[in-house]
């Protein structure tokens, strides 16, 4: 099997009810980026979804937004970003 490439993920915690934060950390895949999530105290539990950043999504993302457990208002804030 091959390695997947390593680079940043998006990841959002969830429960069926309730947005728990989410989070841009590096990994290899979900695994491992919920593994670094874990590791800097910042995986608040619930269900994960995670998605690979594009090299320019990466670009567009400020550094203080990064390995940290990020509120609704930051990601308001991250999509307005977005162009």
């Amino acid at each position: 099997m091959a390695n997947k490439s390593f680079g940043w993920f998006y990841l959002s915690f969830a429960t069926p009810t309730e947005f728990l934060g989410a989070a841009i950390v590096q990994g290899h895949g979900l695994y491992t980026a919920r593994l670094r999530a874990t590791e800097l105290g910042i995986h608040p539990g619930g269900e994960t979804m995670c998605v690979k950043l594009s090299a320019d999504d990466v670009q567009r993302t400020p550094a203080d937004t990064r390995d940290r457990l990020l509120r609704e208002a930051d990601i308001r804030r991250l999509k307005g970003l977005k162009k």
